[in-house]
């Protein structure tokens, strides 16, 4: 029986901008299970890297967690001193970002990037921090791995710098990786053995995985359960199977049919970006065919389809 690794309650994160007060996140809650691939899915300025970038409290100036709880292994993250915060990444919480090229520094070796990592978050010796990272190379399938180590992050390809990636993040040997968008920007063939490569090392290394992506072919491919976002709210949540077979919230259902317009040729679902958060009732409500006074007005609740699939909609609620 799984238990619960990562809960998120209540979450809402708010960013100052030059325009005001904009909520990113409002009203989150997730609940992770260990040995999970739990993936967050919805278009850009939907709220899943805040949410990734919550969980390891790294907002940057202007970002705020302004209520709620995250709790990993039974421990509040919020309630955490940033030294202690320290000692949760990279040993216990890593995470891959969608730029490789961003993330890796150009003018160090992978082989020093990757030593860095493991001196730092296992205490090893140089000698054992670079035989460690041919290991991780190999591990996430860059052979040669004696000349891969000298190169530079310039001399990798597209999928060779995301795999350099998973390695730095699985030296610290976490419990939870969080993947956001790890296969952007990559030819479909390198995506298929990116996330190939994550679920090999999540069985090999027992852990749970956490997967942002806006791509629903790549969540369906990869995740055991999917939760949708739309403009900072959770709008649904249900195992993978389920959500494709029988979406339940009208944006849902709106990009199953943008996933399989793009497959056939057609041309994307046009769909209103999202508003600003801390509009009045659903925020999906200027984009939906079903939406009512009601929902212009009042945020809906979130209601149980069943024991594992949940919408937050007031068509819902009236039909049930």
């Amino acid at each position: 029986m799984r238990h619960p690794l990562l809960v998120i309650e209540n979450l809402t994160t708010q960013y100052t901008t030059d325009h005001g007060v904009v909520r990113a996140v409002e009203g989150l809650d997730l609940r992770v299970e260990a040995g999970q691939v739990f993936g967050i899915i919805g278009e850009s300025g939907c709220g899943k890297t805040t949410t990734v970038l919550s969980i390891l409290r790294l907002l940057g100036n202007g970002g705020q967690i302004v209520s709620g709880s995250i709790s990993f292994a039974g421990q509040n993250l919020l309630m955490l001193s940033q030294a202690q915060m320290r000692q949760v990444r990279g040993r216990q919480i890593a995470a891959v970002f969608q730029n490789a090229s961003g993330a890796l520094n150009p003018v160090l070796t992978v082989g020093e990037q990757i030593a860095e990592g493991l001196r730092i978050q296992r205490g090893l010796g140089r000698r054992a921090a670079w035989q460690q990272a041919g290991e991780l190379l190999e591990q996430v399938g860059i052979t040669e791995s004696r000349k891969r180590l000298r190169e530079y992050p310039h001399q990798y390809s597209g999928g060779m710098r995301q795999r350099a990636m998973l390695a730095m993040a699985i030296a610290g040997q976490p419990r939870l990786l969080l993947a956001d968008e790890p296969t952007v920007a990559l030819d479909p063939p390198v995506q298929v053995q990116i996330l190939d490569l994550i679920e090999r090392l999540k069985d090999e290394l027992g852990m749970t995985v956490l997967l942002v992506t806006h791509d629903l072919g790549v969540a369906a491919a990869l995740c055991d359960e999917l939760a949708v976002m739309y403009a900072g709210s959770l709008v649904e949540q249900a195992p993978v199977t389920a959500l494709l077979s029988d979406a339940r919230h009208p944006y849902t259902q709106a990009l199953l049919a943008d996933s399989a317009a793009i497959a056939s040729g057609q041309p994307a679902v046009a769909m209103q970006p999202p508003p600003l958060a801390g509009s009045a009732g659903c925020r999906f409500y200027l984009s939906c065919e079903y939406a009512t006074e009601l929902c212009r007005t009042t945020p809906p609740p979130i209601r149980q389809v069943d024991e594992n699939h949940s919408v937050r909609c007031w068509r819902e609620m009236n039909d049930g």
